[in-house]
């Protein structure tokens, strides 16, 4: 295996935090945030396309400053022919994949929270409350829908013909095609926020939540096919693979357990201090990033039939870990295909593992 840390701090800048990223080929598109913790927020983010075998930033696109506000990109970029679709907190953004050229771009007036999907070759915008279809090509709005709930707390989800999204006032809504009216509300316990994106497994829908329970919605009825108790406030985390799933309870509880989801069954449970991003390798293992005993943090392997840990993949000593001494910024991530692992856990790096 060939590690690299690749620096991605450019010649007029000491810090970046490696925000939301995606993988296509031999480049990670990487959005990087430029303000240090507890310090003003100063600094434009931006987008930067590196060679994962070479370490080289083929370009960067810096998000402008709309009316002297700070933008960072707070979505997962997605790929599109050959452009990639970005959402900052004041503004959306096509560019071409080769140069980072803007293809075409919309701006807004007020700060809010994104969520994008593809589905079908129409891209799906949750913008706050409003649920927006666009055409990629272009960027013209087909069609848009206020929703009566706090906030869109996940990308538009499409199963079995049906739409779902995931929101901030304790429950995921169902919503008709096209004229994106409310069908059906999942609802769970309280008025937490759900904070993370369904997954579906046949005719189950799965989620945890900020709420204290962790539900399986059965779709042929709409009604819950198990719950799980779970500690309400602490922080949602979810993978999933064939049948099985991790659900970790962050900021509080710090637990990680491994659950069938049908019949349901807790196959173990464990400790795991403020892990911050976990990928499920196959049956055997799973990958995950998390706080170690001497306050850094590092990824390491685990056996998914145990969830102990088999070995350490990084192990960095070094770092402004002091800037992070709870959890760390939004977008942190585990990507894995046959030639490469890609995590962006340190700040000021992207840490590549060619395989």
């Amino acid at each position: 295996m060939n590690v690299l840390q690749i620096s991605l701090v450019g010649d007029k800048d000491a810090f970046c935090e490696p925000s939301y990223f995606t993988v296509e080929g031999d480049i990670v598109y990487v959005a990087l945030n430029k303000n240090k913790p507890q310090t003003p927020q100063v600094l434009a983010g931006e987008l930067a396309a590196v060679n994962r075998l070479t370490g080289e930033i083929v370009w960067r696109y810096t998000l402008p400053n709309h009316a002297a506000l700070c933008d960072e990109i707070n979505a997962i970029p997605l790929l599109f022919e050959n452009s990639i679709i970005i959402a900052s907190r004041y503004s959306w953004s096509s560019l071409d994949r080769e140069t980072g050229a803007v293809r075409w771009s919309k701006a807004f007036k007020d700060l809010s929270s994104n969520n994008l999907s593809l589905i079908d070759g129409t891209l799906f915008c949750c913008r706050g409350t409003e649920i927006q279809t666009i055409d990629p090509l272009t960027g013209k709005t087909l069609s848009k829908r206020k929703h009566r709930v706090k906030w869109l707390d996940s990308a538009i989800q499409k199963h079995q013909g049906r739409y779902f999204a995931a929101t901030g006032s304790s429950k995921i809504i169902e919503i008709v095609p096209n004229k994106w009216d409310i069908a059906h509300e999942f609802k769970y316990a309280g008025g937490w926020a759900i904070a993370a994106t369904p997954h579906f497994h046949g005719q189950l829908m799965v989620s945890s939540s900020y709420a204290g329970e962790i539900i399986a919605f059965n779709l042929a009825s709409n009604e819950p096919e198990w719950k799980m108790k779970k500690k309400a406030g602490s922080r949602p985390q979810q993978a999933f693979l064939a049948g099985q799933a991790l659900f970790y309870d962050g900021n509080t509880d710090h637990k990680l357990q491994l659950v069938e989801l049908a019949p349901k069954k807790k196959l173990w449970s464990r400790q795991l201090t403020r892990m911050q991003a976990c990928h499920i390798r196959s049956e055997a293992e799973f990958l995950a990033v998390w706080q170690t005993a001497d306050r850094t943090f590092n990824l390491g392997r685990f056996d998914m039939l145990t969830g102990e840990l088999i070995c350490y993949v990084t192990s960095f000593g070094e770092g402004d870990w002091s800037l992070y001494p709870y959890d760390l910024w939004s977008g942190v991530a585990i990507y894995e295909d046959e030639r490469c692992i890609v995590t962006n856990f340190k700040s000021k790096e992207l840490i590549v593992i060619n395989i």
